[in-house]
């Protein structure tokens, strides 16, 4: 596979060869697509009809570590992150990069000094600005600038290298979207 097979933490064995001539085998199904759709389209208890990411990485893991039962879970690195836990993660990082390119887009349509103006609105929460955004209050009130803004975090890219199910990239993306909902409100 390459260099990377040395190193443990970009080795968690997702795209492992599970069974001998896998790539082989060919699937053919009609039973599968159908089930798949209406799981997808048809998901008990959800409001918007689509499937929780959080439901398809507990799936993940669940039969990696089914498939694998010889090693355990910390061998193949077959961890699902909860809700809660992708929470964290994305107000600890991707929250702050929303605040922190709001603040130069709107720091730099107030005419203000770019610091000055940032450290006017260190502690301001990124729920408060988007309020002001939402409000048009005072230097969020420049629909230019909240053009800019929507622009610039539509723009912005988020990197999960340990990518199992995607969770957490969907948790980004989910906070990504309220925050342009925001900005298109404003």
């Amino acid at each position: 596979m390459g260099w990377f097979d040395d190193v443990d933490y970009l080795n968690g064995g997702l795209f492992r060869e599970n069974v001998s001539n896998e790539q082989e085998y060919v699937v053919k199904d009609r039973v599968l697509p159908t089930l798949i759709e209406d799981l997808i389209h048809h998901q008990p208890g959800d409001g918007d009809g689509g499937l929780d990411p959080s439901m398809i990485g507990s799936v993940f893991e669940k039969t990696i570590t089914h498939l694998e039962y010889e090693r355990d879970q910390q061998d193949i690195g077959a961890y699902y992150t909860p809700n809660d836990v992708t929470r964290m993660i994305t107000r600890q990082t991707v929250d702050p990069k929303v605040k922190d390119e709001l603040v130069d887009v709107y720091g730099e349509y107030s005419g203000v000094e770019k610091d000055a103006f940032a450290t006017r609105h260190e502690d301001t929460s990124l729920q408060e600005m988007l309020r002001h955004v939402e409000d048009r209050e005072g230097w969020f009130g420049d629909p230019d600038a909240t053009e800019d803004a929507l622009e610039r975090i539509s723009n912005l890219r988020v990197l999960d290298p340990a990518c199992g199910s995607g969770h957490f990239l969907t948790t980004a993306m989910d906070e990504l979207h309220r925050v342009q909902m925001s900005l298109l409100r404003g």
